[in-house]
């Protein structure tokens, strides 16, 4: 059996090849709740020796989880829960960060080749209109582009 690092990365993992799925889902924390919960081992034998690898896991952060719960086990998943969900939050918070920087970066690389495009227009409006009229295309798409990148930034930095 792993141990509870192993079951942090399968979530991280699991996250951030979700990703897009968990953003343009109706409701994400609830895809967060549901990785971190397959994530729990459901036999005594693997919760046993999830302890005997990290003891933190006899101990829960939110004592009304287990309020009047005995049974050692169900404590355990509790405390193993805890802590995928807490890297399923972080992993999620990461993939955002990653996102918004990659689609900042493409909407920056996109607007140089637009300045690019303005400058030759300006060169060659007067002589050569055929390829003026391409660059015109061209310049059209990459503001499309644009606006569509700056549209996913604008919802990926409303979430929650």
């Amino acid at each position: 059996m792993s141990d509870i690092r192993d079951l942090q990365q399968n979530v991280a993992d699991e996250v951030s090849i979700n990703f897009e799925d968990i953003i343009y889902s109706d409701h994400p924390t609830d895809f967060l709740y549901e990785i971190a919960d397959s994530g729990v081992p459901i036999y005594n034998y693997d919760l046993a020796q999830m302890l005997a690898s990290d003891f933190n896991l006899a101990y829960v952060e939110d004592e009304d989880l287990v309020e009047g719960v005995t049974d050692v086990f169900r404590i355990i998943s509790v405390a193993i829960y805890e802590r995928l969900l807490q890297t399923a939050y972080e992993a999620y918070s990461s993939c955002k960060d990653d996102s918004l920087f990659s689609l900042s970066n493409q909407v920056a690389d996109i607007e140089v080749k637009m300045d690019l495009i303005v400058g030759a227009l300006e060169e060659l409006e007067g002589y050569e209109k055929t390829l003026a009229n391409e660059l015109r295309e061209e310049l059209q798409e990459l503001e499309d582009k644009r606006d569509e990148l700056n549209d996913k930034i604008d919802f990926i930095e409303g979430l929650d």
